[in-house]
């Protein structure tokens, strides 16, 4: 036998060598799609930091409703690798890794190293599943690093009773509080895990509970405190305020009332797809480990509810929303793989390991129809997401026709055309969502986007004849195109269309067109 160093080593070694193996599965899984077309959101973001680059501000000079990191994020990778969808993905990949690092530091922290290339290996999975050829970048998928992070940093903090880990737990969430307001789930899940922990103690459990929470809320308020100081030097902070603080109360609050759960409810099950058993599986883990005494971090399961609850109170079923629970429910697999190592009878420890493996057989049919479709036809899934994928063909049109720097102006949500043309909008709204919904600021923003068309008077104007890109909610439509159609038709005239199959034509006249270019007339023409 060798010395226990070297088992040690060797040991060691073969961590590396099987956590080098999952994270070179994930980049190669995701290269086929690093030219994919950008989605919504991720236009946003890959706008937003390309205005950053050249000078704005976000919130005063671009309209969003989400918190900064992933605009600052998107500017960095554009600085640094470049302006290419390529670049943006391989950027998102990499940021898969190190989320992957996390989540196999935080498992095998708590269950082993088997564990941890468990939750790894199904961490990758699930990222590729739902995020690995659409949704690649979406702000609950950046979010995921810091929740990890942030949960290393709290189970650290309940080993050693150290206030700084606590703290530093604290800031964690601040990021991605930062990242996406769900964020905010985080201290959630500390304040009632601080209890769980303790809850052998009683009310006794109330002192110490609240003085771990205090260090975490300290270490919150002071990233919140660097993120409103950065914003208030920028002349920007009433605005980061008023957009990603008090509209997106309104906003999330009104679109819940305007849906209907059980329709939520019913969606989730299409947006788990492929996945249907990883959580199953997963949440028979958290449930499991929630049962144990001892050492054993119980309280995932409260972060697994809290993040439930984050995807099913915004009021639309949209997949990434669901992305943070990934995290919980690895973790819960991680719990499972080590009643595998553990006590009880070889029939039991069997049937866990099977209960490991089926899973694995949604993401692995999930492959094998990704195989099976030839080059030039993408999975059924995404053909539903036109006209996105003509969103390249337009901004070509758009910035040979425009010179440099010229400010245009899309009626609809598209702004990965804004990007793919490297031209800014004439206006802060890059998107409708939030003119055309049922909020209290909409009228104001209606305005505001009117005023901008009127006013600086683009000489280019995408309109966008696709109901999905203009509204969640069409049956508003009426009291937001009828002042901006009387423009186009007075001022403007259409200089291309693009027609395509399964155009919702929402605004009637224009046949079965997606998108429309307008040129400004030519003054007494």
């Amino acid at each position: 036998m060798g010395s226990p160093e070297r088992m040690l080593l060797r040991s060691r070694l073969t961590e590396g060598l099987v956590l080098c193996a999952i994270l070179a599965a994930f980049w190669l899984a995701r290269w086929p799609y690093r030219d994919m077309f950008l989605i919504r959101d991720e236009g946003e973001y890959a706008y937003i930091g390309q205005r950053i680059l050249a000078g704005d501000i976000p919130y005063r000079d671009v309209y969003n409703q989400k918190t900064p990191f992933a605009f600052y994020a998107f500017a960095a990778a554009q600085a640094t690798l470049g302006p290419a969808l390529s670049d943006l993905h391989r950027f998102c990949t990499g940021y898969g890794l190190l989320t992957i690092g996390a989540v196999y530091a935080l498992a095998r922290s708590a269950a082993g190293p088997l564990g941890a290339a468990v939750a790894a290996a199904s961490l990758a999975a699930i990222l590729f599943d739902q995020a690995g050829i659409v949704h690649q970048a979406s702000t609950e998928y950046f979010m995921l690093l810091w929740l990890a992070l942030g949960v290393l940093a709290w189970k650290k903090a309940a080993d050693s009773a150290a206030p700084g880990w606590a703290a530093a737990a604290g800031a964690l969430a601040g990021l991605a509080c930062q990242t996406k307001q769900s964020g905010m789930a985080l201290l959630l899940f500390f304040a009632l895990d601080a209890l769980w922990r303790r809850r052998s103690q009683g009310r006794a459990a109330l002192g110490p509970a609240a003085r771990e929470l205090a260090w975490a809320l300290a270490g919150f308020a002071a990233l919140f405190a660097a993120v409103a100081a950065f914003f208030a030097a920028q002349g920007s902070l009433g605005a980061y305020v008023e957009c990603a603080w008090l509209h997106i109360g309104g906003y999330v609050g009104e679109r819940y009332r305007e849906s209907q759960l059980a329709d939520r409810l019913l969606e989730t099950g299409r947006i788990i797809g492929w996945d249907a058993g990883f959580w199953a599986v997963g949440a028979f883990g958290l449930a499991l480990s929630a049962r144990r005494t001892g050492g054993a971090p119980s309280g995932w399961w409260i972060l697994g509810l809290a993040f439930v609850a984050a995807a099913i109170f915004p009021g639309m079923p949209y997949r990434h929303y669901f992305l943070p629970l990934a995290l919980p429910l690895v973790l819960g697999l991680a719990m499972l793989a080590q009643e595998c190592l553990g006590p009880g009878t070889r029939v039991r420890r069997a049937a866990f390991g099977l209960a490991l493996l089926l899973p694995w057989l949604g993401p692995l049919a999930n492959g094998l129809s990704l195989l099976r479709i030839g080059e030039d036809a993408p999975p059924v899934f995404v053909r539903f997401l036109r006209p996105l994928d003509r969103a390249g063909v337009v901004a070509d049109a758009i910035a040979a026709r425009t010179e440099p720097g010229e400010p245009i102006l899309i009626v609809g949500s598209e702004p990965q055309i804004y990007y793919l043309a490297n031209r800014p909008a004439a206006t802060r709204l890059i998107h409708l969502y939030t003119t055309t919904g049922p909020y209290s600021f909409a009228p104001s923003l209606r305005l505001e986007f009117v005023r901008d068309l009127r006013e600086k008077r683009p000489r280019w104007v995408l309109l966008v004849n696709v109901a999905s890109s203009l509204t969640e909610f069409p049956e508003r439509l009426g009291s937001f195109l009828p002042p901006i159609l009387q423009t186009l038709r007075a001022d403007y005239v259409v200089e291309q269309r693009w027609d395509g199959p399964g155009t919702d034509m929402v605004m009637g006249g224009y046949g079965r067109a997606e998108f429309l270019l307008w040129r400004l007339r030519k003054e007494g023409g």
